[in-house]
């Protein structure tokens, strides 16, 4: 991981970023299901998990 996925990136797997960040799958699950609230990321159930698309992140306040 280099740390920045591009809009529209699909991102690893609950697995895989569970591995390598050396946490469990179910913070994994939480933070991915919190970065979709806020509209940062799109999950797309049997396809994956995507970075939102930039006309959408321009609609995000900074945090």
């Amino acid at each position: 991981m280099h740390g920045t996925w591009a809009p529209s990136e699909r991102i690893p797997s609950e697995a895989a970023l569970a591995v390598e960040l050396g946490v469990g799958r179910s913070s994994i699950r939480e933070a991915i299901r919190l970065l979709a609230r806020d509209g940062l990321l799109e999950v797309r159930h049997g396809v994956g998990t995507f970075v939102a698309a930039a006309s959408e992140l321009e609609h995000v306040d900074e945090f």
